[in-house]
């Protein structure tokens, strides 16, 4: 079986992709660090811990994108498509806003694109 060898560069929208998670992910947890001191019972741990774990995960799936981990890619494909229906009605259910509810869909749409760029076959083949 011949060898493959894979010479070039990296692509810069998975570099680009794996940077939004984690600073995503960071803004996140700054937030719900401040957000740790009006806790009152333990219905507000577990009210934090849920989004803590979910940031969490948004950074290690930003630092598999950066080693260009397969697993990584196909968590970050799961995490950007279930982002894109839970946006919208997530700040429809908390907020009722009419603008944050057209801010979600405008960033629902918006992530169709790292979406389609990282299911791309010259974008696979960076990872292992």
């Amino acid at each position: 079986m011949p060898q493959e060898l894979n010479v070039g560069h990296r692509s810069k929208i998975v570099s680009s992709v794996a940077w939004m998670l984690m600073l995503l992910a960071l803004a996140a947890l700054g937030l719900l660090a401040w957000r740790s001191g009006y806790v009152r019972d333990a219905l507000d741990v577990l009210a934090l811990s849920l989004p803590a774990c979910g940031a969490l995960l948004m950074m290690v799936i930003g630092q598999a994108l950066l080693r260009r981990y397969e697993w990584g890619r196909r968590l970050a494909l799961g995490l950007l498509i279930a982002a894109i229906p839970l946006l919208p009605t997530l700040s429809a259910f908390a907020y009722g806003d009419v603008l944050l509810v057209l801010a979600g869909l405008t960033i629902s749409i918006s992530l169709i694109w790292p979406i389609r760029a990282l299911g791309r076959p010259t974008v696979k083949r960076e990872f292992v």
